[in-house]
């Protein structure tokens, strides 16, 4: 009867294997040590390859409709900044800041962003200011650029409504203005005349009452002159597009130098790593030998 002859345990071989494997990466640490210094070195060396860029940054507040009392909101997409990118990346607003500013329309495609800016006494998602960026080879020209879709934005995002509403407030103070005019003459001449002597009681009387009348529809008018003024102030600031800050800009590298460097150093250990474990083995094939 012959004897069955017991199976080599490989599972114990592989695992003895992998630890002396373990064993000789980590008397070759060295190596490994080399291989992320000089990945890093590499990586810093790839990002100063990189051309060097321009971005500039303008800064808007979305305007915001009232009623016309002045005490609500209203409603509108326009301040969404969803809708405000839409409009600053868009083919017709890229082709008229390219007028605007000289800047082939070719350079702006891809290269005009916006993001929002969320105060933390704001609601969630709630842009308080949204910023408007190019980036470009050249300083002036990524300004301009900025500059020329901010002031697009402003524009298209001032809602018709606001814009009446303006025109609105022009006429209403003009024609209260008009109308102090008118009543201060008329005052003066009511009070120079009660300063005339030759009066009978009841003229004296009959000027005074108007007087009094003319007075008071003047304080009226004043109240009514300022409230208008008012609105007008809460349009143009508030529910209107501001232009916050201008696009000044600023020398970026294309390539961000930290990252290159990291992104270097974990290729740099993977090598050293392999490059370990090849001296590794080859060292152990000789021993055999």
């Amino acid at each position: 009867m012959t004897a069955v002859q017991p199976s080599p345990d490989t599972e114990a071989e592989r695992d003895i294997d992998l630890i002396a494997l373990g064993r000789g990466v980590l008397r070759l640490w060295w190596i490994v040590v080399l291989g992320v210094v000089g990945g890093a070195i590499v990586g810093g060396l790839w990002s100063l390859s990189g051309s060097t860029q321009y971005t500039a940054t303008a800064r808007i507040a979305p305007g915001q409709a009232f009623s016309p009392s002045g005490s609500t909101a209203v409603l509108t997409y326009l301040s969404n900044q969803t809708a405000i990118n839409e409009i600053a990346t868009s083919e017709t607003t890229l082709e008229e800041a390219a007028l605007k500013s000289g800047v082939p329309t070719s350079k702006l495609h891809g290269h005009v962003s916006t993001a929002a800016v969320v105060e933390g006494g704001a609601s969630a998602g709630h842009a308080v200011l949204i910023d408007i960026t190019a980036t470009l080879a050249k300083k002036k020209q990524a300004e301009d650029a900025a500059n020329a879709v901010a002031r697009i934005v402003q524009r298209e995002t001032t809602s018709s409504y606001v814009k009446e509403a303006l025109k609105f407030y022009g006429k209403r103070i003009d024609s209260f203005n008009q109308r102090l005019t008118t009543l201060e003459r008329r005052i003066a001449v009511l009070d120079q005349t009660l300063k005339e002597g030759g009066l009978t009681l009841n003229e004296r009387l009959l000027l005074t009452i108007q007087l009094d009348q003319a007075q008071a529809t003047q304080g009226q008018t004043i109240d009514s002159l300022s409230t208008a003024q008012q609105q007008q102030l809460l349009a143009q600031t508030v529910e209107q597009t501001q232009i916050i800050q201008d696009a000044r800009g600023k020398r970026t590298q294309a390539r961000s130098r930290q990252t290159s460097v990291f992104v270097g150093a974990i290729i740099g250990f993977v090598v050293g790593l392999f490059a370990a474990m090849i001296v590794y083995y080859r060292s152990e094939r000789a021993l055999a030998a």
